[in-house]
């Protein structure tokens, strides 16, 4: 079996889901709105999924996964952490839908996801690292008070997870990971460093804290080479700009990609005609919204695989002279 190794980040739209795959193992971390998780699947070939891991109770981090459980892919694990907070017929019907397969013998169903590394059986050479939330906080839960009196939220126990090859890191991916997050993170001095950073809230404001100070302390904190934002075109106007601007000016030659145009960058969808890859679905690809649709990530090579990065380029430099990631004259992924 091929020891093939690779991340991709999927255009779903407004949401996030990623899938890992290491000889012919597939882990998810996040499922996105309904249908577009299981399409890209699909495409690929996937019928088993080793293991499903829900950053957050949010709908539009979990709401791929009913589908999986109600069609022919086979789940094996799924991991998340409780949320008492989260009242949503979607949680509560996805829980309840979980513990009863748990129960039939049919998935291996966890509650409890702190920091530490997870083991995925098959996986060789990647390594997957929970940097949050810490046993802490979990432990203190949604609606309690940090050791500085803030707030935690339901975003403050976002998983954050480092995907590493060869002991080196590769992409962090932060789920809605808040600043009460972000400053549990730098109290234990957990190493977050990684070349890819998916940005938290789909590049949108960080809830009530400083955006600019999140953005800086999270920027500084990972070092990145390239952000990613993933991001529905129709939805909260992402990726935000002052977070384009900390983040272009954090990390000179920084690279930015997001999956879909977003609307600060072309108020029109330039008419041009683009072709995706056939086995990597975008949401986007159909209505023609996507800016580098879903991106795959060899990780080995740790780089966007082409033809997505030269696409992605020739298409930002040519056709969205507004785009945020052109300003101040910065490089796009």
């Amino acid at each position: 079996m091929s020891n093939s190794a690779s991340l991709a980040i999927l255009d779903v739209g407004h949401g996030n889901a990623n899938v890992i795959r290491e000889n012919g193992v597939t882990v998810v971390i996040d499922t996105g709105l309904k249908g577009r998780l299981r399409e890209f699947l699909m495409r690929k070939g996937i019928d088993e999924i080793e293991c499903v891991i829900l950053s957050h109770s949010d709908a539009d981090h979990i709401s791929g996964l009913a589908g999986l459980l109600a069609g022919d892919t086979k789940v094996k694990t799924v991991i998340l952490n409780a949320d008492a907070d989260k009242q949503t017929e979607a949680w509560r019907d996805l829980i309840f839908a979980l513990d009863e397969a748990h129960d039939n013998g049919e998935i291996d169903f966890r509650v409890g996801l702190t920091d530490g590394p997870l083991e995925i059986p098959g996986f060789t050479s990647t390594t997957l690292e929970v940097a949050a939330p810490t046993r802490l906080l979990a432990a203190y839960g949604v609606g309690s008070k940090n050791l500085d009196d803030k707030t935690i939220t339901s975003n403050s126990l976002s998983a954050v997870v480092r995907v590493l090859y060869d002991k080196a890191p590769v992409a962090l991916l932060t789920g809605d990971m808040d600043d009460v997050t972000l400053d549990e993170i730098g109290r234990k001095g957990t190493d977050i460093r990684a070349r890819f950073l998916v940005f938290p809230h789909h590049g949108g404001l960080p809830g009530t804290s400083n955006p600019q100070v999140f953005a800086r302390t999270l920027m500084n904190a990972v070092v990145p080479e390239t952000v990613l934002f993933s991001l529905g075109r129709d939805k909260h106007s992402n990726p935000n700009e002052i977070i384009v601007r900390e983040v272009i000016s954090a990390v000179p030659g920084i690279h930015i990609g997001c999956t879909q145009l977003s609307k600060l960058c072309a108020k029109t969808i330039p008419v041009v005609l683009r072709t995706f890859s056939a086995d990597l679905f975008s949401a986007g690809e159909k209505e023609n919204l996507c800016c580098a649709g879903t991106m795959e990530i060899p990780l080995q090579q740790a780089e966007i695989s082409d033809p997505t990065r030269s696409g992605y380029r020739e298409f930002v430099l040519q056709h969205i002279p507004e785009a945020l990631c052109r300003r101040r004259d910065r490089p796009v992924t």
